[in-house]
């Protein structure tokens, strides 16, 4: 049953497939710019998050870092995401119905792709639950960094997204296929409405939300605190609330670092279902407001080290530490290769 609805063409889909191979066509130089652009930026992100990634594991303030485990695992899948899955979205893109997807094809890319779309969001649910626990419980912060607990949060992660995409992939009430309009490429067919709602709520919006409700109580606890440190205190008790301070202070930063991340995600990602929802015949009649949407999406993990690099004064230091250490290590290289 399934394969004969896979190979089954419908009039209304060849109709919309010519469609959107003359639209192709008609903006093959856009599309070129598009595609060199969207590439430039996320092969730059990637050598971001590569060093972004380095600095996490090299520099010494942050590889003591309680959390530091489970953001190199944010890190690296967002590394993942900018060398293969987001480039290859922006590539089918650009081939377009020039050339015919297979239904095989995108069954298997769409399992990579969404099933690395979850697993990012889960990663930094998990990083955000573990943020709030050390701002807002730092007395019981202690239980939250344990080995036990560590290892189980790296672990969700990739269980709900191989649990979301045992039905996809399966092809059971739902399946990935070739889009017939453009630029939509391989996206998820509908086969059971509950069970692409069940997916979309587990697997994009209710980790959002819990992302969302830990760094903003981070936010407004924090600003809290700040309008607090004006009463008096006992001179003993200065000491320990300067250390107790600084270590808090870390924790908000990060948690501000991470907030934004998860701010730009929303802005990168969002729009194009929205439109696809409320404004379906402008993305089909206005090609590039479609490919704008998409594009944002596709360099959605090519931004977050910014926000690492540029904000952070761990990540300031360090980026500067790993360059020096890599500058001395080549000017080694060259004085042992000319003696």
């Amino acid at each position: 049953m399934t394969n004969q609805t896979n190979t089954t063409v419908t009039t209304a889909n060849l109709t919309e497939f010519g469609r959107a191979l003359a639209v192709h066509k008609s903006y093959k130089t856009s599309i070129t710019i598009w595609t060199a652009f969207e590439l430039t930026v996320i092969f730059a992100g990637a050598l971001l998050n590569a060093v972004t990634l380095a600095v996490t594991v090299t520099h010494p303030p942050l590889r003591r870092a309680s959390s530091c485990a489970l953001l190199c695992h944010c890190i690296s899948i967002d590394l993942f995401m900018t060398l293969c899955t987001q480039p290859g979205s922006v590539l089918i893109s650009y081939i377009g119905p020039d050339a015919t997807t297979p239904w095989h094809f995108c069954q298997i890319w769409g399992g990579v792709a969404f099933g690395a779309y979850y697993l990012n969001i889960w990663a930094h649910c998990l990083l955000a639950v573990n943020r709030f626990i050390a701002f807002v419980f730092p007395h019981h912060y202690k239980y939250a960094v344990t080995k036990p607990v560590l290892i189980g949060s790296a672990r969700v992660p990739w269980l709900m997204a191989g649990i979301l995409e045992i039905f996809p992939v399966a092809g059971i009430n739902m399946t990935y296929e070739p889009g017939t309009s453009w630029p939509s490429g391989c996206h998820s067919a509908e086969l059971s409405v509950k069970t692409s709602r069940v997916l979309n709520i587990m697997g994009i919006y209710l980790p959002c939300v819990i992302i969302g409700v830990c760094y903003s109580v981070i936010i407004v606890k924090a600003k809290i605190a700040a309008t607090r440190r004006n009463h008096v205190v006992q001179p003993a008790e200065v000491e320990v609330l300067h250390h107790g301070g600084l270590v808090l202070m870390k924790r908000y930063q990060m948690s501000k670092i991470l907030f934004l991340c998860f701010l730009w995600f929303c802005v990168a990602n969002f729009p194009q279902p929205i439109a696809g929802g409320y404004l379906p015949v402008r993305i089909s009649g206005d090609p590039l407001f479609g490919l704008s949407m998409k594009g944002l999406q596709s360099v959605s993990c090519a931004i977050n080290p910014i926000f690492f690099l540029l904000i952070s004064k761990d990540y300031i230091q360090g980026r500067i530490s790993l360059l020096m250490q890599l500058r001395a290590h080549f000017q080694q290289r060259l004085r042992w290769q000319y003696r």
